[in-house]
């Protein structure tokens, strides 16, 4: 069999088991809003404006993830020149440091000849690796001894049927329609299947049978496809496309509960956007992966008509309430020269930076560091600062509405009285509801007290 290699040298790779560089779109990339990601410039004798892609081949849909001391890329491959009519066939892309990736051939040979799209991470349950690749347009389960393949069709025979093949697709009921399937496994061991237009539900243990079909509800409405999904310290983050094609957006939402639910949608939910004055386009259909505690954000980027599609890889950034940090997308960044007192640097060049959070209209600027970039990081702190304040702010007053009107704790200002001797009588003293057994109030039987109040402030 043979193993094509390909390399790109012009890239800030990942070393091995330690990812010390993103791989990078170029500086104009717009990636984010609540997402800053680590940007590096690329030669201006590039000739292509998107800087280098994951591998110098036309993959999207990318799922990556690292096994081992190895990362796997299981991706689209595009071709043919038929736009979406078809697929290239099935390989998972591998590299030890991040730079230099290879395939070894078809990885699912059943499905050589069929549209293969969207496959899933490759997970691992029972001593056996599971893909969920959407073929010919439906979500089909495929399984193999290694996440290397082969792989064949879990259930029933390894063979494609047209719409689908009826034993093999995810979704057994109804027109079993669905793309996109991204898995997640708990740390409970549950697993969790994702698919487009915001559908969810648990996976057996034997990776192949769903149950209840649930939608998620989300703050934009309309279509969504390639969710991704993934956990980082204790937050469950759901991200959903808005779009398609060259007009893709990602946003999303957090649950500190469960994959199910429920989630809360920070005030800047929005994650990648398309910004055609600098050209950059997508970003499409991707996956989040980590190495230790540094995740990364994989993206397709379209050529013109939606077709011999790249893939790109970028570094997550986190704020501490776990918020996915902001982007240069929400800021409006001015430079000018440094007033007062100065050595020979400091007044003669603009190092003095002004940045306007354009959400909130916050302004922050710095000027008492030597270079612009010190005096950009220092405002960019500052800034962070402020908007933390904020939330903390948000977070107190609804708290405060919550646990309602708080009373002094001083003799006086109770909101009831209890009679022990020589008779026994529990009053509010708020709506003058009284109970006379005091024994029943103190194990806890307070709902008269509770629909009394409850009554006066209606």
């Amino acid at each position: 069999m043979t193993v094509y290699t390909f390399q790109s040298n012009d890239y800030s790779y990942i070393c091995k088991r330690t990812i010390k560089k993103s791989m990078m779109k170029n500086k104009a990339t717009t990636i984010l809003l609540t997402l800053s990601l680590s940007l590096q410039g690329f030669s201006q004798s590039h000739n292509n404006p998107f800087g280098n892609p994951l591998v110098p081949d036309m993959i999207a849909d990318a799922s990556i993830e690292l096994i081992g001391d190895t990362f796997y890329c299981y991706a689209t491959t595009d071709g043919y020149g038929r736009g979406l009519e078809t697929s290239g066939p099935p390989v998972v892309w591998k590299s030890k440091d991040f730079k230099h990736w290879s395939f070894d051939g078809i990885c699912f040979p059943s499905a050589a000849k069929e549209k293969f799209w969207a496959p899933s991470k490759a997970i691992e349950r029972n001593g056996r690796w599971y893909l969920y690749p959407t073929m010919n347009g439906y979500m089909h389960v495929a399984v193999s001894d290694s996440p290397d393949g082969p792989f064949h069709l879990a259930r029933g025979e390894d063979v494609f049927d047209k719409p689908y093949s009826k034993a093999s697709t995810l979704i057994q009921t109804g027109d079993r329609g669905g793309i996109d399937a991204e898995i997640f496994v708990d740390d409970d061991g549950q697993a969790y299947a994702f698919w487009g237009q915001r559908h969810v539900a648990r996976l057996a243990d034997d990776m192949v049978t769903i149950g209840e079909i649930q939608t998620l509800e989300t703050r934009r409405k309309e279509y969504s496809e390639g969710p991704i999904f993934f956990k980082r310290k204790g937050i469950y983050y759901y991200l959903y496309t808005i779009g398609g094609d060259e007009n893709y957006k990602y946003y999303y939402m957090m649950s500190r509960i469960s994959p199910l639910g429920p989630y809360e949608t920070p005030e800047h939910d929005l994650v990648s956007i398309t910004d055609v004055e600098k050209g950059v386009f997508g970003p499409g259909h991707g996956c989040v992966f980590n190495d230790g505690d540094n995740y990364y954000f994989a993206f397709l980027e379209f050529s013109r008509n939606s077709t011999n599609r790249q893939t790109y890889v970028n570094r997550m950034e986190f704020n501490d309430d776990g918020t996915i940090e902001i982007s240069d997308e929400d800021l409006e960044i001015t430079t000018h020269k440094s007033s007062g007192a100065g050595g020979q640097h400091i007044n003669k060049t603009e190092s003095a930076v002004r940045i306007v959070h354009i959400p909130t209209g916050i302004v922050v600027g710095c000027q008492t560091e030597r270079s612009q970039l010190q005096n950009k990081e220092m405002a960019l702190k500052m800034l962070k600062s402020k908007l933390m304040e904020i939330k903390m702010r948000e977070h107190l007053e609804k708290v405060e509405d919550i646990q309602g009107v708080k009373a002094d704790i001083e003799w006086g200002s109770q909101i009831r009285s209890y009679v022990f001797m020589p008779y026994t009588l529990v009053k509010d003293t708020r709506t003058g509801y009284e109970e006379t057994n005091v024994d029943a109030v103190m194990d806890g039987s307070i709902d008269g007290f509770i629909n009394a109040y409850l009554k006066a402030n209606a």
